[in-house]
């Protein structure tokens, strides 16, 4: 993915950041997805690990961090996120349905608006990831800016038309873009219990965003 002049997370020439990964499983969960190259590691912050990144980690990496009865069922305030807010990181913004442009999964334009993956689960559901994407702005300015600061258990809070479900991070993993095509399959997984996925770009090199911070959250409660 390359960036914008303002240093924007933007879709160049080729497919778009983690939504080429994303694009892959969600579209078709039928293409092989590429091996992991080892020098592709995934790092996993808020965890206090650092994974081997190899195929065979990917199922611990999807990470299922003890199935609660919580997760199992269906909030009573399950339904399409409008808003999203993580109190630690003084984030607050509304949410919008985005769909696959291609094989590309692209945030709204505007990096104070996120978009929440209109085939994937919503937040609250049983089952399947609840997947929400937006922009970094190396210069400041974009919502998800200090997602990769968040750590395991902050709470991120997402009001849907019926309530507001909260979540507590699990993990913060920083995937170079060969590593989240590997785990791709895993980390968007609509088969799991029900879960919430924060994605944005990360890792600016003056050019170009080089990595992608992928935030996994459970359910606490729903009110």
């Amino acid at each position: 993915m390359r960036a914008g002049r303002d240093g924007r997370c933007r879709r160049g020439k080729g497919p778009a950041w983690v939504l080429a990964a994303l694009g892959s499983l969600l579209v078709l969960a039928a293409f092989a997805l590429p091996m992991l190259d080892r020098g592709s590691s995934p790092t996993q912050r808020g965890t206090g690990a650092v994974t081997d990144g190899g195929p065979a980690q990917a199922p611990a990496l999807a990470g299922h961090h003890g199935t609660t009865a919580v997760a199992r069922r269906a909030a009573p305030d399950a339904g399409r996120p409008i808003h999203l807010a993580i109190p630690s990181l003084a984030v607050s913004a509304p949410v919008t349905p985005v769909e696959l442009d291609g094989a590309a999964l692209v945030p709204p334009a505007d990096p104070q608006v996120l978009g929440w993956w209109s085939n994937g689960g919503v937040a609250g559901a049983s089952r399947g990831t609840t997947v929400i994407a937006g922009h970094t702005v190396h210069t400041g300015g974009g919502a998800f800016d200090h997602l990769a600061d968040l750590g395991r258990g902050d709470v991120v809070r997402v009001v849907t038309e019926s309530g507001t479900v909260e979540y507590a991070v699990t993990t913060v993993t920083i995937f170079s873009k060969a590593s989240l095509a590997a785990h791709a399959e895993h980390v968007f997984s609509q088969s799991v219990p029900g879960r919430l996925a924060l994605v944005t770009c990360d890792d600016w090199n003056g050019t170009d965003y080089e990595s992608n911070a992928v935030v996994l959250a459970t359910p606490l409660r729903s009110r």
